[in-house]
């Protein structure tokens, strides 16, 4: 819809639908009016309508929120790991595969930077720093595998769990997913983080069968759930570990990759 003033000035509105335009006239014109002084007024209107055809689809407003956007299918990867089972050494070293189903659709930013860095093999040959036995198994610590590093795996507006215009890539984080309605329970996959809710960088956990979390539920992004090697998740999470949770043979993520 196009309105022309008195002094040949046009004010250009979004399109409107020919049918709603008999309707809507009559407030467009007096919102115009209202804009002018006393001594000004419009002299002159007039309707311009044109509907568009594309690939011979008539596009027009029906009152309905927009469609939703189509769902992204669910990824699957798998960790390649090795441990020691407690009570064992070194020559009793297992190994075998962890398949955790992803979902992007309810954590994207965190489905996203942990593909980006099994892409990149950033995983590869590091270990699981923090093992509780009845609580979690934690790994991901790209820089010092010893939980005090890791960083996003692109960029997402964030570092180092603020608002930022860019930052180096060693302060990247992952603003928080956490609202998604996804809980905690066996086998779940979620990502560590500060205690700033978004400050997560690419460190993660993983929960055993004997653990049920609840009061992470709402606080840390959970984005993936374990399909297949819970024994091995299991078995891990009783490994021999010293007093800060420290396994005492390296718990290795020997590769990862998408399937």
């Amino acid at each position: 819809l196009q309105l022309v003033s008195l002094e040949g000035t046009r004010f250009e509105l979004n399109t409107i639908v020919l049918a709603a335009v008999s309707d809507m006239l009559g407030t467009i014109l007096s919102q115009v009016s209202s804009n002018y002084d006393e001594d000004r007024y419009i002299v002159e209107w007039s309707i311009i309508y044109r509907i568009h055809d594309v690939s011979a689809t008539n596009y027009y407003y029906t009152g309905a929120p927009p469609p939703e956007p189509p769902l992204l299918e669910h990824q699957n990867i798998t960790l390649h790991v090795s441990y020691v089972p407690s009570g064992s050494d070194e020559d009793g070293r297992v190994y075998g595969n962890i398949v955790i189903e992803l979902f992007p659709n309810e954590a994207p930013l965190h489905v996203d930077s942990f593909v980006s860095h099994i892409e990149s093999d950033a995983y590869n040959h590091t270990i699981f720093h923090r093992v509780i036995d009845g609580f979690v198994i934690q790994g991901g610590d790209i820089q010092n595998q010893a939980g005090t590093g890791g960083y996003a795996g692109d960029w997402y507006g964030y570092c180092n769990g603020e608002p930022a215009t860019g930052c180096d890539t060693a302060d990247m984080t992952i603003p928080s997913e956490a609202d998604n309605g996804l809980t905690h329970g066996p086998g779940t996959l979620a990502m560590a983080r500060t205690s700033d809710p978004d400050s997560a960088g690419s460190q993660f956990y993983i929960v055993p069968n004997d653990s049920m979390p609840s009061h992470l539920d709402g606080s840390y992004t959970v984005f993936g759930q374990v399909t297949s090697g819970m024994l091995h998740v299991d078995a891990i999470s009783e490994v021999d570990t010293d007093g800060s949770d420290t396994p005492f043979y390296d718990v290795i993520i020997e590769g990862a990759w998408v399937n």
